[in-house]
């Protein structure tokens, strides 16, 4: 089916970033499209600007693993609205970057192919990461292999902040005597189980329930000389969290870019309460797409646990308002970018950092916007 003038007028309004009031509603409308409305057809992109067209192909990949009759769990929403027209955005920034054709092809994993990003990390290190070359090839192999989307086999954004935010701890302050083991969930790409282990962690577990991004990971991981743990795990399961040795748990326990739907941020929020209880440091960080609902999510889940630190007014949860670093324009793949432009620009970290000993009590949390 072919989008009309008219409808793709108005849709290219709804995918202009910063165009409408309600930022969650907007990227809850745009994944509405891409799982139940028309389909986009390359008829769509004539006659349309570079930057309209982009917009557009980023729909048409997120279509193609979203658009099928999956039968996902969509909010029901009113028919796309036509906003009001936006404010003139600023100049964007336009990094010069190579193309996918001038990245280095690193022939296939699982059946697609992948190439090499180089990522600069914290204190004068880089990281050597595979991922998918092409989102539409990635959406077929996946699928031949029993999985719902591709969107793990892509280097995302808030992946960055959370290596980054990880490797400011203490612990990594010294890196040939750091001690720390971090588990990942939902680690797609493997960026910020490999930033641990180049920062220093001695123990590493990076965990998805795609077998073939765990398998992206370790490919990364023989390129930087690094050996990395991983295990397939769905956060949505009733299994426990992983343990690091034995009943031991990890240190930090991550994850990034993964509220897609409200049942991953439920199921994310309750795994960030299981870690925090058990006594690891949480780290994790979105786009902002469900920012409220896995918020929300977590704090009732914190408080039927009721365990807090012992002397503590209570739990503050409290997610901090951030921008992508310039440079991650640079080194993330078009689509990527253009993708990132569609949802929230609205960046949030989050940290739960536990003061052991726990005590059962009445628990009292504040929810700091």
């Amino acid at each position: 089916m072919q989008v009309g003038c008219e409808s793709r007028e108005a849709l290219l309004r709804l995918l202009e970033p910063g165009g409408a009031a309600n930022e969650s509603l907007r990227a809850d409308m745009i994944m509405h499209h891409a799982a139940h409305g028309p389909k986009i057809q390359d008829s769509d992109l004539l006659g349309l600007d570079e930057e309209a067209a982009q917009r557009l192909r980023a729909l048409q990949v997120l279509q193609s693993a979203l658009g099928q009759g999956r039968g996902l769990e969509v909010p029901e929403l009113p028919k796309i609205p036509t906003p009001a027209a936006p404010a003139a955005p600023a100049a964007p920034v336009r990094p010069v970057r190579p193309s996918n054709s001038e990245r280095d092809m690193v022939d296939t994993v699982a059946g697609m192919a992948v190439h090499e990003l180089v990522i600069p990390l914290p204190g004068n290190r880089s990281l050597r990461l595979l991922e998918a070359a092409d989102s539409n090839e990635a959406t077929v192999a996946f699928r031949a292999l029993g999985h719902q989307d591709p969107f793990g086999s892509k280097a995302w954004p808030s992946a960055y902040l959370v290596a980054e935010r990880l490797l400011s701890e203490e612990v990594f302050g010294h890196p040939n005597e750091s001690s720390a083991s971090v588990l990942e969930l939902g680690c797609g790409t493997g960026l910020v189980s490999l930033a641990a282990l180049i920062g220093g962690a001695t123990k590493v577990l990076a965990t998805d329930q795609a077998k073939v991004n765990l398998d992206l990971a370790q490919r990364s991981a023989r390129l930087n000389g690094l050996h990395l743990d991983v295990e397939v795990f769905d956060v949505t399961s009733e299994e426990p969290l992983p343990r690091c040795h034995g009943s031991t748990p990890f240190d930090y326990v991550v994850f990034s870019d993964v509220l897609y739907w409200p049942a991953e941020a439920a199921a994310f929020a309750s795994r960030a309460a299981e870690a925090y209880c058990q006594g690891s440091t949480v780290i994790m960080a979105d786009p902002g797409r469900r920012r409220d609902d896995f918020i929300g999510a977590l704090h009732k889940e914190l408080e039927k646990r009721v365990m807090i630190p012992l002397g503590s007014a209570g739990l503050r949860v409290a997610p901090e308002a951030t921008k992508f670093p310039h440079h991650v324009f640079e080194w993330v793949s078009s689509e990527v970018k253009t993708a990132s432009s569609l949802f929230c620009q609205e960046p949030f970290l989050l940290t739960l950092r536990p003061n052991p000993p726990f005590f059962k009590v009445p628990a009292v949390f504040e929810i700091v916007d």
